[in-house]
């Protein structure tokens, strides 16, 4: 009898110490967890890859404001960035979300993820100063806008930083890339030039218009 209440209490005992190793392993894995996604109210995020992160490491980030900035200092592996309209807005109304690099020294690519794959916005950003780059919007999807952020191999670790801004849409409203272009019309192009000092001077103008994107004015003395 006294071995057998013997044994019953070393087993217990490790039963005890089991669900004590088994609690801290969860409680590590849960603190590791949480540190690894960035859930923030805030307008902007800076972050830094050098401290232990690995070239494989994916830091996810979630922002819910209209603007904001995001700040990684010597970038290492990639970050997730998940844009969303501020509360209490629903959370699949549309929006556009526009993106502007700030600095950039070509070790890092921004992804636009979408549907699953991956569309290039901004190309190993590299800004120079006294040319700062050009904004690039994309439109919503299940009531948000996600970029990636991945590094260079063997590029130099320099700091990356970027605007964003996100104007909401009209529901069931879609996205026209050529809102971002003005003058775009061929009526547009000639108001413009007739309302500027050119169309003071006496020069005449032909507009060759073949995008949203792309045009050319030709101006001439008039004879």
């Amino acid at each position: 009898m006294a071995l057998c209440c013997k044994y019953l209490h070393h087993s217990w005992r490790l039963s005890t110490v089991n669900a004590v190793v088994f609690f801290v392993i969860l409680a590590s894995l849960a603190a590791t967890t949480a540190s690894q996604n960035v859930i923030t109210q805030e307008c902007d995020w800076t972050g830094s890859g050098s401290s232990g992160a690995s070239d494989r490491e994916v830091t996810p980030i979630y922002l819910r404001c209209t603007q904001g900035r995001v700040n990684w200092k010597l970038p290492r592996g990639a970050i997730r960035v998940v844009l969303r309209l501020p509360s209490p807005v629903s959370s699949v109304a549309p929006f556009r979300a526009c993106v502007r690099p700030l600095k950039g020294g070509g070790g890092a690519t921004i992804w636009l993820e979408k549907g699953g794959s991956l569309k290039k916005m901004f190309r190993e950003v590299r800004v120079q100063k006294g040319s700062p780059q050009s904004y690039k919007c994309a439109q919503s999807q299940n009531g948000q806008v996600v970029l990636f952020v991945d590094t260079v191999a063997g590029a130099p670790e320099r700091d990356l930083s970027f605007l964003y801004h996100l104007e909401q849409l009209p529901l069931n409203g879609v996205y026209n890339p050529e809102n971002e272009c003005k003058p775009c019309t061929m009526e547009e192009m000639a108001k413009a030039f007739c309302t500027s000092d050119f169309g003071e001077s006496p020069f005449s103008a032909q507009v060759f218009f073949f995008n949203h994107e792309t045009s050319q004015v030709n101006v001439n003395p008039i004879d």
